[in-house]
């Protein structure tokens, strides 16, 4: 497939209400045009950028330029590979709140996701966790 036949068949499926995400943002082929010519409905940022944001000031304004992006498209932000609280924390304070990786929880079967819903769901409604935090299944 070509660009312009790619692009059509991604906005026939977001027609249908598929969401489609952009993968691994900031690295390798994806750029900026990708966002003008083709309606996604979330952004995930690569993990290269989260792993070292608690020491890197580069993929801290890298997560922030994102993140504004996102907001001005109005588009979800996922961050990828996120292991820590510290992390989490400087990602909802850059107002970036979907996050995905270890810390939230490991790779599992299908046949665990109600289960591990139910707990989080719970520990959500105890108080737990704030109102900003939300189960994104990617």
């Amino acid at each position: 497939l070509n660009a312009e036949e790619t692009i059509n068949k991604i906005k026939k499926l977001t027609e249908n209400n598929i969401k489609i995400a952009l993968d691994d943002f900031g690295t390798g082929y994806s750029s900026l045009s990708f966002l003008r010519d083709i309606p996604f409905n979330r952004i995930k940022i690569d993990r290269s950028f989260i792993k070292d944001i608690e020491s890197n000031i580069q993929s801290i304004a890298i997560i922030k330029a994102i993140a504004g992006i996102g907001d001005a498209l109005g588009v979800s932000i996922t961050a990828e590979g996120v292991e820590t609280a510290s992390q989490i924390s400087l990602l909802m304070r850059d107002k970036c709140y979907e996050h995905q990786g270890y810390y939230i929880s490991k790779p599992f079967e299908q046949t665990h996701i109600l289960p591990w819903i139910l707990s989080y769901e719970s520990e959500r409604i105890s108080g737990a966790l704030t109102e900003k935090e939300e189960i994104c299944l990617v």
